[in-house]
């Protein structure tokens, strides 16, 4: 093939290229951002569970003293939980007729967990100031579970996170009778 005719097919090729071109970006776009987004779905929270009732649903404010926490991610979403002592306390009690003078330290309105039952969740240590304890999901898809003991008489505070956010998606205080 001579220069002059290659010269001519590239010009061909170069014009029909870019007549088609706003077709073919969109297309490759439209392919992209299809291949490329993620698809989310609501978080659910059932009522009951296996260890006992579920203490993020909604509507509920009375429980036992074993409950669990649950929630159905779903597709691409998170959750992070924090837990707060409304009427817990540290008490400090000194027996001075000991030699040395004994101090028991004791949490009072805490929550006791069982680790052998945590699916999808990390767990922070519990802060005894300002008393509370941080759960957070780990994959954003699937479930989070883990059985609870509270102690009973006490209220709960649930600051409930979905998706990141910054604030409270929702708050509950929760009751142990």
């Amino acid at each position: 093939m001579s220069q002059v005719s290659c010269i001519l097919l590239y010009l061909e090729i170069k014009a029909f290229v870019m007549n088609r071109l706003p077709t073919i970006a969109i297309c490759c776009f439209m392919l992209l951002t299809a291949a490329c987004s993620k698809e989310k779905t609501t978080i659910e929270y059932p009522a009951e569970g296996f260890y006992g009732p579920n203490i993020l649903t909604e509507g509920r404010t009375k429980y036992p003293k074993y409950a669990q926490m649950e929630a159905n991610l779903g597709k691409e979403n998170s959750l992070k939980i924090i837990i707060s002592g409304v009427s817990g306390y540290l008490r400090r009690d000194t027996f001075p007729n000991t030699n040395p003078p004994q101090i028991n330290t004791r949490l009072i309105g805490a929550w006791g967990l069982s680790i052998t039952t945590t699916h999808n969740l990390a767990i922070s240590n519990f802060e005894q100031e300002p008393f509370r304890q941080t759960f957070q999901s780990i994959e954003t898809n699937g479930k989070i579970l883990l059985n609870m003991k509270f102690e009973e008489g006490h209220s709960y505070r649930l600051d409930i996170y979905e998706n990141g956010a910054t604030q409270p998606s929702r708050t509950k205080i929760m009751e142990v009778e």
